[in-house]
């Protein structure tokens, strides 16, 4: 049975560059636990503004692990390819386009389509890189091949050599798997084929049930996302959960009534029984404060309701979605 998978950008990875952390304070009253997700073990995100990437990649080894199988993907092999595509952009543009690693989890999907994936290794945990010395560095190096003209492969090589010293990574060219051997590609689309996952989102400056580009910096490769009302969505993330499916979902969580985990449960201060509304969601998109990305390991919910699923073009998915949108992975 071919399957499709949605995103509903959440979770708990590690967001120590993208936030700052909030003080842990404990809540009052009984968490209910409606669903659970397994999940691979969390991963430092050093000093980066990866957090898009680790939640992507933990929600593809959350679904894989509910498949029955097993996997670590590596965040520094996106990091890499990234690095290098906006490299070549900043040579060609004559340094007015900036190298960044700010994005959002659809990207994640994007750069493994087009570059592949390889396995997570603990060398990128033992020695986590500092992308954003690296990337101030990398325009440095840019410019000085900017201004001497020595051309973009010269560029790119230097990149090569300054990546391998500072980060303890060097992408494979193939990925030895179980007696196999794979392209980065043929093992990207061994645990996530394209088109497998559908980005949704709810706002109402846009149409419901129709698709267009968010409007977000760091929506960096104009991504679409689908539009469905706020309840619509969150009763596919309620679904995807409720199956067995994992969801991320990207978020601000600098704002206030946002806390650190408390026992493993991210918890909001929002008096008991407020329901987020639409408007306040479009308030807060128009208000422009940033998103970031993280993945759900697992939802509890004591006030979960069963709304149905109103859209034909999202029945039956399985969750990807962010703050400004969500994700799902389709059963077809």
């Amino acid at each position: 049975m071919k399957q499709k998978i949605i995103i509903a950008m959440a979770g708990l990875a590690l967001l120590t560059a993208c936030t700052r952390r909030q003080p842990q304070r404990q809540r009052a009253g009984k968490i209910r636990m409606e669903a659970y997700v397994k999940c691979t073990p969390a991963k430092d995100q050093g000093r980066s503004d990866l957090c898009w990437v680790y939640a992507m990649l933990a929600t593809i080894e959350s679904e894989r692990l509910m498949m029955g199988d097993s996997v670590n993907l590596s965040p520094a092999f996106v990091a890499r390819m990234m690095m290098r595509e906006q490299a070549t952009d900043y040579y060609f543009s004559r340094g007015k386009h900036p190298i960044s690693l700010r994005g959002m989890a659809s990207m994640t999907l994007r750069y493994m389509e087009k570059y592949g994936m390889q396995p997570y290794t603990f060398e990128e945990e033992k020695h986590p890189a500092d992308y954003g010395t690296l990337c101030r560095k990398a325009m440095l190096m840019g410019n000085e091949a900017i201004t001497h003209r020595t051309g973009p492969d010269n560029y790119l090589a230097r990149l090569d050599n300054l990546l391998d010293e500072e980060t303890n990574f060097s992408p494979l060219r193939f990925v030895h798997m179980l007696g196999a051997e794979y392209t980065t590609l043929q093992f990207a689309q061994s645990v996530c084929l394209p088109g497998d996952y559908l980005s949704l989102t709810s706002f109402t400056h846009h149409p419901f049930f129709r698709s267009f580009e968010l409007e977000t910096p760091d929506n960096r490769l104009r991504d679409t996302f689908y539009n469905l009302p706020l309840d619509t969505l969150m009763a596919h993330i309620r679904q995807a959960l409720r199956t067995g499916h994992p969801v991320c979902w990207e978020g601000d969580i600098s704002e206030p009534g946002f806390r650190s985990p408390v026992n493993g449960c991210l918890v909001t201060e929002k008096e008991e029984g407020h329901t987020a509304t639409q408007q306040e969601r479009q308030r807060d998109l128009t208000s422009c404060s940033p998103p970031t990305t993280m993945p759900w390991r697992w939802w509890g919910c004591s006030a979960c309701g069963d709304e149905p699923i109103s859209s034909s073009k999202t029945r039956g998915a399985k969750v990807m979605a962010t703050r400004a949108s969500s994700t799902f992975r389709k059963t077809m």
